[in-house]
């Protein structure tokens, strides 16, 4: 294995763009992004730093 590594377009759920994002919110170690068809709900852990 050698060379570059060719990139390759990203397909979205709808073929064509990324999905548009409707709400993101953080507060202290939560954040939150929704994208309408799905959520992201993300926890920082103070101890892994």
């Amino acid at each position: 294995m050698g060379g570059h590594m060719r990139h390759l377009p990203c397909l979205y759920h709808d073929g064509m763009k990324p999905p548009q994002m409707r709400y993101v919110g953080s507060s202290g170690t939560h954040a939150t992004i929704d994208v309408g068809w799905g959520r992201c709900t993300l926890q920082d852990d103070p101890a892994d730093h």
